[in-house]
């Protein structure tokens, strides 16, 4: 989220427009607690952080009519002329409510480890995550070889497969567990069997994303399922053991695609709005376009982000 907000305060400078950053999000839009943003507030290696240095929460109270009636007010107190979020769905959901309430010209930047928003193939953190969760099963492999063991391991995502999906396959992993296909149980089944029972392996990576051990079976019934099939044979010695990664997944300083998308996005989302659109910021392969709250066609911000790589940077570089 950094590197965006650097790149939405780069790019009004050059724009001569004001930016305005409130503190935690939409509980600061609520409290009225704001502060100017200029360019030497984002110099230095504040991009390069994890998270977000203007903080953010999540803020129940929005879902108050009349707290977001005290939000526009602190909005028209501050003569701000239009708004730009960074977040997942949540985030989208208040603002499009926001917007159509008020008509305040806003954009949301998407930006959610669980890359699960509608419309735009991508999000903001996602690359960082899956980094992350490289970086973890990397470690574990090692033990889980050298001690024998298959590791059941756990990933975040809510109601999304994809961290866990892509986590499996980067990270070579022997099986996934998913809410919504039925073959993934039979094929750890068959991992196991053809490849554990015959002592062919000495170690597993067997992911299952968060809502499947929310809704489905639990990361100690998974265990002791794994457990079962391996008890088919007395004499084979394999621990089964469990590995929920958490929230260090959600921290680390993001990666170069994460660096640069956040660029990109933040750079556009002022196109967006000067150009009066009001929506998510999204992106699709190498096009980068506004996908308006409500009916209307999308309004193409570039349709080559490699192209276009070279005025970006000359509009964020002081």
């Amino acid at each position: 989220m950094n590197a965006a907000i650097r790149a939405i305060v780069r790019r009004a400078r050059h724009l001569n427009i004001e930016i305005i950053a409130f503190q935690d999000g939409l509980e600061g839009l609520i409290v009225g607690e704001c502060y100017h943003l200029y360019s030497d507030d984002v110099s230095g290696g504040t991009a390069d952080l994890g998270g977000t240095f203007i903080g953010t929460s999540r803020c129940p109270a929005f879902r108050n009519p009349e707290s977001r009636k005290i939000a526009f007010q602190n909005l028209q107190d501050s003569n701000i002329d239009a708004l730009i979020a960074i977040g997942g769905n949540g985030t989208y959901a208040a603002s499009k409510l926001f917007h159509e309430e008020f008509n305040v010209p806003m954009v949301v930047i998407p930006a959610t480890i669980d890359n699960n928003m509608e419309g735009t193939d991508y999000a903001l953190g996602y690359d960082t995550c899956l980094n992350s969760i490289l970086e973890h099963v990397r470690k574990l492999k090692s033990t889980a070889e050298s001690h024998r063991r298959i590791y059941i391991v756990e990933v975040m995502g809510d109601t999304s497969s994809s961290l866990a999906e892509s986590g499996a396959l980067i990270s070579t992993a022997e099986g996934i567990f998913l809410q919504d296909d039925e073959s993934s149980l039979k094929n750890v089944e068959k991992y196991i069997k053809e490849c554990h029972l015959q002592k062919t392996r000495r170690s597993a990576m067997i992911f299952v994303p968060e809502g499947y051990t929310k809704n489905v079976r639990s990361l100690s019934l998974l265990s002791e399922d794994i457990k079962k099939m391996l008890c088919e044979s007395s004499q084979h010695k394999v621990e089964v053991r469990t590995q929920c990664i958490g929230a260090i997944q959600r921290g680390g300083n993001p990666t170069a695609k994460d660096l640069e998308m956040a660029s990109l996005f933040g750079y556009f989302s002022l196109d967006a709005l000067l150009q009066g659109v009001s929506g998510l910021i999204a992106s699709d392969g190498n096009e980068l376009f506004a996908q308006p709250f409500f009916d209307g066609e999308s309004f193409c911000l570039t349709r080559s982000l490699i192209t276009e790589r070279v005025r970006v940077f000359n509009g964020l570089c002081y």
